[in-house]
């Protein structure tokens, strides 16, 4: 400790800047913890919507409750019948509009809650995902059959399985009054077992189930294995991308620790030739001149990584609350910690260790008679650099 405090009184500037310059990079590598944060802020929400397993899309049930068969088959928890129909919606720019009627007071599959405004519970109310109408709007959609109907919207929120997508919800009798069917159209399941292979057994299992009462699929099922988010490879590209500038901050850590600790060390060239003259041996000399390094790269660690699950955390906010509307709780990236703390004190010792190598193989008179330390200038490498 007390060589430590030596050292750093030789060149506290430098090494107050230095190890602060170090923090902040190792502070931006937490971008590489991003994907690991979002991931684990959507896998909450799925578990909080209980979010489906597998969709269907059949033909109209009429009279069959096509959710209680789904239910009767083996390896299925929960299942909810919805309508789903696609209408014109001329005033919101004329595109089709999925709406999905359901039962919105059932939260045992697909829990939909309101971020603002309520759910709806009368005829001809909807909630809408963000960026669709705001609460209080009203406007026209145009059925499959033709017919025209006037919805407002009452609140603004969704669920889980439609992350990302523009989508209205309202109940049971405004979807089948727009579809003109009787029944159902859709249903969704939670299955016991979540993977991948069990999901296609189960969705197999449903399907003879619904045909045996008379129900076809119209399309082929819906699977989200293992608890995963919908959207969660698209975050997690978006993520990668953003990851990048953990490499290029990597990088510039690599770089101001190396110049840092070879001027640090290859200034102290005269004093390890007098200590070499008087009997040190070289590999206990090296180990010397190392602490240094290291003990900065251990002080921006204690700085960086705290740093570093901010700006991860901030980032992640930013990414859902831009996609999804979603305010993530705080998470931490264990593995993208360590690896960082590795890579600085591994990286330290690696880069100290090739300077304090060169200093001490600096032949003894000439080292003695150096009173500049080994400036900058004399490797073809550092000549190169300078152009």
């Amino acid at each position: 400790m007390r060589q430590m405090f030596r050292e750093f009184k030789r060149a506290p500037a430098r090494i107050i800047t230095s190890v602060l310059a170090l923090a902040l990079a190792l502070g931006a590598m937490g971008v590489f913890a991003i994907p690991a944060v979002a991931s684990s802020s959507l896998r909450d929400s799925v578990g909080a919507d209980r979010m489906a397993n597998i969709a269907f899309d059949t033909t109209a049930s009429g009279a069959i409750d096509i959710a209680s068969a789904a239910e009767s088959v083996p390896g299925v928890d929960d299942a909810l019948a919805e309508v789903i129909v696609h209408v014109d919606t001329e005033s919101l720019g004329g595109t089709l509009l999925p709406l999905v009627g359901r039962d919105l007071a059932d939260i045992r599959v697909d829990v939909v809650s309101a971020t603002r405004g309520r759910l709806p519970i009368s005829d001809g109310e909807v909630l809408v995902t963000d960026g669709v109408a705001e609460v209080g709007d009203a406007f026209a959609v145009t059925a499959p059959d033709g017919h025209r109907t006037k919805l407002t919207v009452v609140g603004v929120g969704g669920t889980t399985f439609w992350a990302g997508e523009s989508v209205a919800f309202s109940t049971l009798p405004t979807a089948t009054d727009l579809a003109g069917i009787d029944g159902a159209n859709h249903v969704v399941v939670r299955a016991t077992d979540t993977s991948d292979d069990s999901l296609r057994t189960t969705a197999d299992a449903v399907r003879d189930r619904l045909a045996a009462d008379g129900v076809t699929l119209t399309d082929l099922p819906i699977t989200v294995p293992d608890g995963t988010h919908p959207i969660e490879d698209e975050i997690s590209q978006v993520s990668t991308l953003i990851g990048f500038l953990g490499i290029v901050a990597g990088l510039v850590a690599l770089v101001l620790l190396g110049s840092t600790t070879n001027t640090l060390i290859t200034e102290r060239t005269r004093e390890a030739a007098v200590m070499r003259a008087l009997g040190a041996r070289n590999r206990p000399l090296r180990r010397r001149l190392r602490r240094l390094a290291v003990a900065i790269a251990a002080a921006a660690v204690v700085i960086g990584l705290p740093l570093g699950v901010l700006i991860s955390n901030v980032i992640a906010r930013m990414v859902m609350q831009e996609f999804l509307d979603i305010t993530p709780g705080v998470a931490v990236s264990v593995p993208v910690l360590v690896v960082s703390a590795v890579f600085a004190i591994a990286g330290a010792a690696l880069v100290a260790s090739g300077a304090a190598r060169r200093v001490t193989k600096i032949p003894l008179a000439t080292a003695l008679r150096d009173r500049d330390g080994s400036p900058f200038g004399r490797r073809r490498a550092e000549r190169a650099v300078a152009g």
